[in-house]
């Protein structure tokens, strides 16, 4: 699957014209989130550098919205989709504040 497949399967997202080349940064905005999506079949590492490209994409966005990372990982017809956020963004979600 490609970036576009990956954003097509969340429905409401909204793609970001050339995956962020332009003004509105990260790959797209979806509910709250400007999200980058990597895509890698057995790993894909997560340092404070890549965290920091993606929460800076958020806030060039311009729009109220938390940083968000989707990695898609495997190869073939079974993949694993798992979302990376700031624990604040999710204990707001949930009311825990």
């Amino acid at each position: 699957m490609s970036e576009k497949s990956e954003i097509k399967r969340l429905k409401t997202a909204k793609a970001h014209k050339n995956s962020g080349r332009n003004t509105l940064k990260g790959d797209a905005t979806w509910q709250s989130f400007v999200v980058d999506i990597k895509e890698a079949k057995k790993s894909f590492s997560l340092n404070e550098k890549v965290w920091a490209k993606i929460t800076t994409d958020a806030i060039k966005a311009g729009i109220d919205k938390s940083p968000a990372l989707i990695i898609v990982l495997g190869d073939g017809p079974k993949k694993t989709r798992l979302i990376i956020t700031e624990l604040n963004v999710i204990e707001e979600m949930i009311g825990r504040v």
